[in-house]
């Protein structure tokens, strides 16, 4: 079994302007007091592990108390390919990954 990837294996598209729609877009669905940068790692983790190109806001720390999923475009870089770069392509209220069983996919 291949072990998780490293912090720096994992990154968000950070110094786009997607990345600060994302973070635009999780504050506003966001019930919690802890900032992103602090949940960063455990989201591109989570996403790694289980080969999942999106995450899940849990409809109990949600504003409106529905489940968000925030949907990411996962590449490589041509120097690194180790290293994978989730780049945001949006929020939906509904899980638009048809062929995954639901599971354990909720961070926060």
């Amino acid at each position: 079994m291949k072990p998780i990837q490293t912090k720096h294996e994992l990154q968000f598209d950070y110094f786009s302007e997607n990345y600060h729609q994302f973070e635009m877009d999780f504050y506003k669905w966001a019930a919690t007091s802890t900032p992103l940068v602090f949940l960063e790692d455990d989201i591109l983790h989570s996403m790694a592990a289980g080969q999942r190109n999106y995450f899940r806001l849990h409809h109990t720390k949600s504003r409106d108390h529905r489940d968000h999923y925030f949907y990411f475009k996962v590449s490589t870089l041509s120097q690194s390919p180790l290293t994978r770069i989730y780049a945001y392509t949006g929020h939906h209220l509904q899980k638009i990954v048809p062929h995954q069983t639901e599971k354990k996919d909720s961070l926060i």
